[in-house]
């Protein structure tokens, strides 16, 4: 059950059933009180039919939530990322995946940067957890920790992810009242250009706008983000790396396209033509590239190497069932079995390919090696 009153007013009473859950305290006054926790709120649950009265004169509408919508809340996770902020008078918000931070991202958060300061607000993302996202065959472009980072960086002072399993059925005019207005108390909303949310993307900017209207909120739309031309998005970033071509996912990124992993133990094939490497299950649930070899750099220890890389299977010794990823550093030896490595790939050079024999492959590497450093060299692809 949820009452918000349009205009104030001195009183006003609730009939609840039995078993229902009821918050009576205004938000914006719980906000004043625990400014860095939601989940202080203490809800009130009625065991027998009762009328529950609320007498308050200083606050401009009244919040009553049920137990199922502190349910979904709970599980949400809230991270501060930008230091301490003042929450008592709500945020400014922006809703989506966010996946990989790339440049039309950032240009989103920048405006909502500005309009929260404008307006004194914190800057707040609400965003889904990795795992559980709308689309749950599509690969990440960053992992949880690696987002996190990039909108920190980007001077988001809370991060909150939702599961997106807890609000898959709630219709986009709820999504809005109950979760940002009501509980998160969203003062300010930045839209992209084609933002879609709500039951089945039933919602759009057009509904935000309206819907945040009626508790006072306001709402702007940010432009495309174009490069090239080309709209910027993580569905046409994940295509360029699909083909090969992360030059240009990486200029839209706005960074180099990255992957960590463990250092294991390989076949030893490497070190059997003379070319040692590093080798790193690709993430499962991470964009795979076009199988094939690129110019790299490697994070190790603090330090970053430039490298040549291998995605893919190994077709030449009998092939892998998973995809591996196999770097030889550039002026590097040691033992780094069990270590963590970043891998960034930042040119494409051929295809993976069966060779006929290990002299010829030998041979490929060497070449490889030296295009590898050619691309390296140019500084375009590291952006």
């Amino acid at each position: 059950l949820v009452i918000f009153p349009r205009e104030r007013q001195k009183s006003f009473s609730v009939t609840a059933g039995k078993d229902t859950g009821i918050e009576s305290l205004p938000l914006r006054l719980f906000h004043k009180k625990h400014p860095s926790s939601f989940f202080d709120l203490l809800f009130a649950v009625r065991r027998e039919i009762c009328a529950y009265a609320i007498d308050k004169t200083d606050f401009y509408g009244y919040y009553i939530l049920t137990m199922e919508l502190k349910d979904i809340i709970s599980r949400f996770i809230i991270t501060d990322t930008g230091g301490r902020a003042d929450y008592s008078h709500g945020g400014a918000a922006a809703v989506g995946c966010f996946d990989g931070v790339h440049l039309g991202h950032r240009a989103l958060i920048g405006e909502l940067c500005v309009r929260a300061n404008e307006k004194r607000l914190p800057a707040v993302i609400f965003t889904f957890l990795p795992d559980d996202r709308p689309k749950q065959n599509t690969k990440l472009l960053a992992s949880r920790r690696g987002n996190l980072r990039l909108l920190a960086a980007c001077g988001v002072n809370r991060v909150i992810e939702i599961p997106f399993g807890a609000v898959r059925d709630i219709p986009a005019e709820d999504f809005v009242r109950d979760i940002l207005l009501r509980a998160f108390d969203v003062r300010l909303a930045v839209g992209g250009y084609n933002f879609r949310f709500g039951y089945r993307g039933s919602g759009d900017n057009a509904l935000l706008a309206a819907v945040l209207a009626e508790g006072g909120a306001e709402c702007f739309v940010t432009p495309a983000y174009t490069f090239c031309g080309i709209p910027v998005s993580s569905t046409e970033i994940r295509e360029r790396i699909h083909r090969g071509d992360v030059r240009t996912a990486n200029a839209m990124l706005g960074r180099q396209y990255s992957f960590s992993g463990t250092i294991i133990h390989g076949k030893g094939i490497g070190h059997m033509l003379g070319f040692p490497t590093i080798n790193i299950h690709f993430p499962q649930n991470f964009t795979v590239p076009r199988y094939g070899v690129y110019a790299s750099e490697v994070r190790l220890d603090g330090i970053t190497y430039g490298g040549v890389t291998n995605i893919g299977i190994r077709p030449t010794f009998g092939g892998d069932t998973v995809p591996m990823s196999e770097t030889f550093i550039f002026g590097f030896s040691g033992d780094v079995y069990g270590r963590t490595a970043a891998v960034s790939l930042c040119g494409f050079i051929r295809d993976e390919r069966r060779f006929e024999s290990t002299d010829t492959l030998k041979n490929r590497i060497e070449t490889d090696k030296i295009y590898a450093k050619s691309i390296l060299s140019e500084g375009g692809p590291a952006i």
